[in-house]
């Protein structure tokens, strides 16, 4: 009998120990769904942690502050980029419903006539801006952009060009949009409500088109201020004069995984390649050239001619945003109309690298080797690397890139698995671009690796870049993309370029 009670007492004593780790266990879940909560706070420490990770912005003279999921940004940068970088970088947070910029830039003296030559040598030496009638003014570090353009496209690259040189504070474009051609309302709008449907980014279903004389309205309802941004960007056709996106409602519950399922569609495939060439005939870097598009399952084959390489870079880019496709083979071949001495390409490519407020600090050098351009040099993080890639894509003259700049990153810093996947989990709660319901994160001596299903390209970097920045030291991606397994391995930092 006493041997009866002792057993007794024993297992009372494990059941209670066992009931005290059941409620621990439990508090420690519900702990962690209480840090997932996308509330002001928790919006405020995602914001300040993608800055902080983002070698690009000075983040420890940035303030954040949430008040309802509208976010305000002040404080001090260096230049216009750093600026819209870290309004880009907090429009992508879930939960996020408005950004309210104030910080302030504060570049290095220059005088306005050297801003004003170096913003017409940008627009110059761009193959795309080259041909625009726009007319430069500046007063105490403020452009002014004036003149015609055909399109919201084109004066949209034409502002981006006017903020990539050194001292500039602000832009205000005055350029005014002259559709050459007159189209009907009620074809502009068929081309925008298609364009809503073939990007993977926008679900067209909750929003609204209205067209009158050209004047585009939307309204509706996103899930987060990074679908409405591409939701104008699909706007931006031919034909349109303006756009005004006021009415389009950012809420959290528009992110309902269910509903996002059905954005993914196997389309035919000669369905599929008619999309694509659909999404390249409106974007102004690539629309003049004769494309040829094929289709091989979710992939995309580009063969043509173009005469310069940001527009090959771009054409590739295009095809990436079109919903069902996951990989692009480019083959379209850059044959330049001028032939231009390879001193003569060194000299424009190093002029807009010594200007371009982003990478100006840096010494990066250019050489030219039957027209491929060596890049080399070192930067402070990849978006410098790969941002200096695309500026001297533009380049007449250039034809292939060889990126050798290297990064100065941080040594890799120990972290327990644990917290390692408990933090990229929230790293992905937290990115628009990731449905994190439907991934699985292990890790195992600083190594991360993903399983699950994908939508689009951008969600797999979006995943790589969560990864790395919750402190993974190499990312293994076993994902699918409609079916398809995808699985690389990605070592630390890796350059990735997805604008």
């Amino acid at each position: 009998m006493r041997m009866a009670k002792t057993y007794h007492r024993i297992f009372k004593r494990i059941k209670i120990l066992f009931l005290l780790l059941s409620i621990a266990g439990l508090c420690a879940v519900w702990a962690q769904k209480e840090t997932l909560e996308v509330t002001d706070q928790n919006i405020t420490l995602a914001v300040e942690t993608d800055l902080s990770t983002d070698n690009a912005v000075a983040a420890h003279l940035i303030d954040v502050e949430t008040s309802d999921g509208y976010v305000t940004l002040s404080g001090t940068v260096d230049n216009i980029l750093a600026k819209e970088r870290a309004a880009k970088l907090a429009r992508s947070i879930k939960g996020v419903k408005g950004v309210i910029n104030t910080i302030t830039v504060n570049p290095v003296y220059r005088s306005d006539i050297a801003i004003r030559n170096n913003v017409n040598a940008v627009l110059l030496f761009d193959k795309a801006t080259e041909s625009y009638e726009i007319t430069v003014s500046v007063d105490t570090g403020k452009v002014f952009l004036d003149g015609t353009v055909q399109s919201l496209a084109e004066r949209k690259i034409a502002e981006k060009a006017a903020k990539s040189v050194t001292g500039v504070v602000a832009v205000e474009n005055n350029i005014d949009v002259v559709p050459t051609e007159k189209r009907s309302d009620k074809d502009i709008k068929a081309e925008i409500v298609r364009k809503l449907e073939l990007d993977p980014y926008v679900y067209e279903e909750m929003i609204d088109v209205k067209v009158d004389d050209g004047e585009v309205v939307l309204s509706g309802t996103v899930g987060s201020l990074a679908e409405k941004g591409f939701a104008y960007n699909d706007a931006a056709i031919l034909g349109v004069k303006t756009i005004d996106d006021r009415k389009l409602v950012v809420k959290l519950w528009a992110n309902d995984p269910l509903r996002r399922k059905g954005k993914l569609v196997v389309k035919p495939e000669d369905d599929l390649a008619g999309h694509v060439e659909a999404i390249l005939n409106h974007d102004p870097r690539v629309s003049d050239y004769d494309i040829d598009v094929s289709v091989d399952g979710s992939t995309i084959i580009l063969d043509g001619v173009v005469d310069n390489l940001n527009s090959a870079l771009r054409a590739r880019q295009d095809a990436l945003n079109v919903v069902g496709v996951y990989r692009v083979i480019n083959r379209l071949r850059v044959r330049p109309e001028k032939l231009l001495s390879s001193s003569e390409i060194e000299e424009n490519a190093e002029y807009i690298l010594k200007w371009d407020p982003v990478v100006e600090r840096h010494e990066i050098s250019v050489t030219l080797r039957n027209a491929k351009a060596y890049l080399e040099g070192k930067v402070d993080s990849r978006y410098e690397k790969m941002h200096a890639e695309e500026i001297v894509s533009r380049i007449p003259g250039v034809v292939n890139i060889e990126n050798l700049i290297a990064v100065r990153e941080k040594p890799w810093v120990y972290i327990n698995d644990d917290v390692l996947e408990s933090n990229i989990q929230q790293e992905f709660r937290f990115n628009w671009f990731v449905d994190e319901e439907d991934l699985k994160v292990e890790a195992m001596d600083g190594v991360a690796t993903v399983t699950g299903d994908i939508e689009s390209k951008r969600e797999l970097y979006a995943i790589v870049d969560n990864a790395f920045d919750a402190g993974a030291k190499m990312v293994k991606t076993r994902l699918e993309f409609n079916g398809i397994p995808d699985y690389m391995v990605f070592h630390y930092r890796d350059p990735i370029w997805f604008e």
